[in-house]
């Protein structure tokens, strides 16, 4: 239970052992736990300060707030998700290639991907293309 993404309870267990003490490693630890139904336990992991900026950790608290049946705040998170991931794309799309790479496009990827899915749950239909 809970490999659906590869996030294994070992991997998690590491995580937060501080062994891979990464913002990253931590997010996909909190994923893990809501995937397994720690609903709490997700929203409790992901509501640290390093998380406040990352769009993938507000997508994945506002599923977990969804499922605990707080859905005014699972809106609120979704949407400040999305405008983190868009405020996040616009500043990549104007710094030009002069400034150099500034992010890994898997990261991108893992967030949009967190994001359609907290958007088809809390908002019941697929975040338009």
């Amino acid at each position: 239970q809970g490999t659906e993404l590869g996030v294994t309870a070992a991997v998690r267990a590491k995580a937060l052992a501080d062994r891979w003490n990464d913002a990253a490693a931590q997010v996909w630890a909190a994923v893990h736990d809501y995937r397994t139904r720690r609903y709490e336990e997700a929203l409790a992991a992901l509501s640290a300060p390093p998380f406040q900026d990352l769009a993938r950790a507000k997508a994945v608290m506002a599923m977990a707030a969804f499922r605990l049946g707080r859905e005014d705040q699972a809106r609120r998170l979704l949407a400040e998700a999305m405008t983190l991931h868009a405020g996040r794309t616009r500043e990549l799309a104007f710094a030009g290639a002069a400034v150099g790479p500034l992010a890994d496009p898997g990261e991108a990827a893992d967030d949009l991907i967190l994001i359609r899915e907290a958007h088809r749950l809390v908002a019941d239909r697929p975040l338009p293309p």
